[in-house]
């Protein structure tokens, strides 16, 4: 009990990123409670970018085993322009987005 925890914790994390070639990159995460014997979240994510546009996409699954909360299901995009703006790098402004 060294970190004085109420109740005891066994958790294993698994976390990896992929990048599949210049634009695209995926990631996954997942955690498995082994005192309950369930998996408490797994994450995915998938991102393009190009020097133009960013996009992310995110699914998001939480496992709950309490009688009063539901497992929840979780999707995300974010949509982000960049080669744009005054806070680049030299590096970055020398690449340009061309449509």
């Amino acid at each position: 009990d060294a970190e004085q925890r109420p109740t005891a914790t066994n958790e294993l994390v698994l976390a990896g990123t992929r990048r599949f070639n210049d634009t695209w990159t995926g990631g996954v995460e997942y955690s498995y409670d082994f005192e309950a014997s369930q998996g408490n979240e797994a994450d995915f994510s998938l991102q393009y970018r190009n020097e133009c546009i960013r996009v992310d996409l995110t699914l998001s699954r939480d496992f709950d085993s309490s009688d009063d909360l539901r497992s929840s299901t979780d999707f995300g995009i974010k949509v982000s322009l960049i080669g744009f703006g005054a806070g680049q790098s030299s590096a970055q402004r020398n690449r340009t987005c061309r449509g």
